[in-house]
């Protein structure tokens, strides 16, 4: 039995976690060492996250950006002695569990917002008009609707600008992401754009992989420009723990990718302005309100809000503030017990990352390698290495040396050639393959 009266291990209630990545392998740990038992969903079998000792990984056969109501129905279909809680890490799987919630709620116990809520977060068309209408200073937004609106917006927009994806699970395919990524490291989530004949030539090439886009102003500053605020909210989205961070660098660099490395800071007005805006709009749950800061006015801009677990969560829990935990609770029906303030100035690393960002500012002349490593000093905790749970750790290592190597690329052709190889010796079933079942070495603490 637990401090909050409730009985982990194999008689209490396991849990299921959607997604995978760095978000995934936080809630696999956070929940693992404490003797719950932890079922990962994924779709992608090559994951390092899901060779963490704190969880069993089932491989789903439907992907819930494409086949959202299969992959409900694949979730009905696993077997469960109990009512598990659900917890998701993706926008794709978010969405899922939203729209089949009256469904997937009959076989699993899981606290988020109204659906109109969850879509208005997610779709960055919808979001900036809700931003908007509840006061909150956001980007100015265009929408082209028609490709025939394409050249009277291109004059109307102000440049430098910024195209996204209404949604962001939208430019996840890898022939998008090689071919306007550039090599620049990690995947992109905007493309920003200098001029109207940029604009024009760009625009229809982007707009042949999605449709459904969003044009906005772009907000100068790097990567220490960027703020999120994250929390966990009760049902009168109060509260129950809260940290702020704010970026040191990212991959792609200057803002344009993920947080590779970040610090835990406060900014009293800013936390005030995120609560404000989640109360309005009734939120219950995880969330993760990003901001950015223009270095010329100093006004902190509203960018987005994740509807669920994000990135650097574990720096959370770290620092006190066990937001997995949290949203566990909440769904098994025990109210959270309300965190203390976390730590500043405590670091969160993902080294393979942070060293592939920092490569690329050395080879623009911004940091010095003395200066990287002098940026590395101080209390971290890092995303993949942990002294109990080293296979993930390991296996990104191996990945990461043989990308930097060869290049992501090559090893995507030598890995087809390899599966052509082995198909034609007979190592291949040829059944249609569903989903791989991984036994899991993690004993429940309260064996």
């Amino acid at each position: 039995m637990n401090r909050h009266g409730y009985a982990h291990g194999r008689n209490g209630i396991p849990a299921v976690v959607l997604g995978g990545g760095h978000n995934a392998l936080g809630v696999f740990r956070s929940l693992g060492r404490k003797g719950i038992k932890v079922t990962a969903v994924h779709t992608n079998k090559r994951d390092v996250a899901l060779r963490s000792k704190f969880c069993t990984a089932l491989i789903a056969p439907y992907d819930p950006r494409d086949e959202s109501d299969r992959y409900a129905d694949f979730l009905l279909s696993l077997p469960s002695s109990s009512r598990p809680a659900l917890i998701a890490t993706g926008d794709a799987e978010v969405l899922a569990a939203s729209r089949y919630r009256e469904r997937l709620l009959t076989r699993y116990r899981y606290i988020m917002p109204t659906h109109d809520v969850i879509e208005a977060l997610i779709d960055k068309r919808l979001f900036s008009k809700l931003a908007v209408r509840h006061g909150m200073l956001v980007p100015r937004s265009y929408e082209i609707e028609r490709d025939d609106d394409v050249a009277a917006a291109a004059g109307e927009i102000v440049y430098p600008c910024v195209i996204k994806p209404a949604r962001s699970h939208a430019w996840g395919n890898a022939e998008f992401q090689s071919r306007f990524g550039n090599n620049r490291g990690g995947w992109i989530k905007r493309l920003v754009v200098g001029s109207r004949e940029e604009f024009l030539e760009l625009y229809p090439q982007v707009a042949a992989f999605e449709r459904r886009l969003i044009v906005q102003e772009y907000i100068e500053g790097g990567d220490d420009a960027l703020y999120d605020f994250y929390s966990y909210l009760d049902e009168n989205s109060e509260p129950l723990g809260c940290l702020m961070l704010q970026k040191i660098r990212t991959l792609p660099i200057d803002g344009d990718g993920i947080g590779t490395y970040v610090k835990t800071v406060w900014d009293e007005a800013l936390a005030r302005t995120a609560l404000r805006f989640l109360k309005a709009i009734c939120y219950r749950g995880n969330s993760a309100v990003c901001f950015k800061r223009c270095p010329r006015t100093g006004q902190f801009y509203l960018i987005e809000v994740n509807a669920r677990l994000a990135l650097h969560h574990s720096l959370a829990e770290y620092c006190g503030v066990d937001l997995s935990y949290m949203a566990y609770l909440d769904a098994a029906g025990i109210r959270p017990p309300a965190a203390s303030p976390p730590r500043r100035n405590v670091r969160w690393l993902s080294l393979w990352d942070d060293l592939a960002a920092f490569r690329r500012y050395r080879r623009r002349g911004d940091l010095s390698f003395l200066s990287w490593l002098a940026s590395l000093k101080g209390e971290k905790t890092h995303c993949f290495f942990a002294w109990d749970d080293f296979r993930p750790s390991a296996l990104k290592t191996v990945e990461a040396l043989a990308v930097e190597t060869f290049g992501r690329g090559r090893i995507r052709s030598f890995l087809r050639a390899a599966r052509r190889c082995a198909a034609a010796a007979g190592h291949y079933s040829r059944i249609p393959w569903t989903f791989v079942r991984r036994k899991s070495r993690h004993k429940s603490a309260s064996a």
